[in-house]
């Protein structure tokens, strides 16, 4: 699976490249080994779940066997909702969710991540422990331009 490359994408090294491609779901067969995903400008708005069956949104388990990912783009997408998805993503480092439709901050996000893109969604809550490790103090940037409900 490591040279396995979805027929949708391109791949170089350890990146996926599945941007502008008009595709709605999240390509089957992403190697586990893979650091960067790159889906921007699609139309998902579900993820589908590695047994086959599609979800209204990201669910944790859709992404738990990427361990080393780092950055994961979803740019200009629909994605309503995202509770926890990232959480199993234990280097994830940057996450751009700009431009899609999400209402909440998902909860709990990975420790390692240092930037996170939520602009131009339609945010109406953040969860009090979103940005919360413990008691190790962090800076993270939180990029939330253009996020009003409407």
């Amino acid at each position: 699976m490591d040279n396995y490359c979805p027929h949708e994408c391109v791949c170089h090294g350890r990146v996926v490249q599945c941007s502008d491609k008009g595709i709605d779901k999240v390509p089957y067969g992403i190697p586990y080994n893979i650091r960067y995903i790159l889906l921007m400008n699609n139309h998902i708005n579900r993820i589908q779940h590695r047994e086959g069956n599609l979800i209204s949104s990201i669910k944790k388990t859709s992404l738990r066997t990427l361990k080393n990912l780092e950055h994961l783009g979803l740019a200009r997408n629909k994605i309503l909702v995202a509770p926890d998805a990232f959480k199993p993503l234990p280097i994830l480092y940057q996450l751009d969710l700009s431009h899609n439709s999400l209402r909440q901050v998902s909860r709990k996000l990975p420790q390692d991540l240092h930037s996170v893109a939520f602009t131009h969604n339609k945010i109406q809550s953040v969860p009090c422990d979103a940005f919360c490790w413990g008691d190790q103090p962090r800076y993270v940037v939180v990029k939330v331009v253009n996020t009003c409900p409407g």
